[in-house]
């Protein structure tokens, strides 16, 4: 993967190489970290909006889920939640599935992730190609999450 190179400026245009090895382990927090760098960004990932329904419109679900957002912002300087699919494409195929308008699973997620500054983001991922770019741009956010909280140098990331 080509990245920007930290030790010159963006304008400059230059790049570097990262080669990334991936490794299957169980996490405590999250679904996505870099190894070493936990303490400095986490993603969680969540795949549709029935899902998150029990997880934020029960009230043992939601009771979970604060409880897990809450270690998450805890356990890391920039936490993370992915959903997989734009907001229109999880919210049509939400309404045949839920008793109540989608659009509320999506206000109760936005409240609990705002009040606890993790940054959501949607990313399609129906197709081969959309799923191989959702793991590009996890790799990337975890790359750019370590430089830029990291006390470490660049010489201690990955590829380095």
């Amino acid at each position: 993967m080509v990245m920007l190179d930290d030790a010159h400026l963006p304008c400059e245009r230059c790049s570097c190489t990262v080669a990334i090895t991936v490794a299957k382990k169980r996490l405590v927090t999250g679904d996505y970290a870099l190894e070493g760098f936990e303490s400095k960004v986490l993603i969680e990932r969540k795949k549709h909006l029935p899902e998150l329904f029990s997880n934020l419109l029960t009230p043992t679900g939601r009771e979970r889920f604060v409880k897990a957002c809450d270690r998450l912002r805890s356990e890391c300087s920039h936490p993370i939640l992915i959903l997989e699919g734009t907001i229109g494409h999880l919210v049509r195929t939400a309404r045949s599935q839920l008793d109540v308008d989608p659009w509320l699973v999506v206000d109760a997620l936005h409240r609990i992730c705002l009040e606890r500054h993790i940054q959501i983001l949607y990313l399609p991922s129906a197709t081969p190609e959309q799923r191989k770019s959702v793991g590009e741009e996890v790799a990337r956010l975890l790359i750019n999450g370590a430089i830029t909280h990291a006390e470490r140098t660049t010489q201690d990331l990955p590829g380095s």
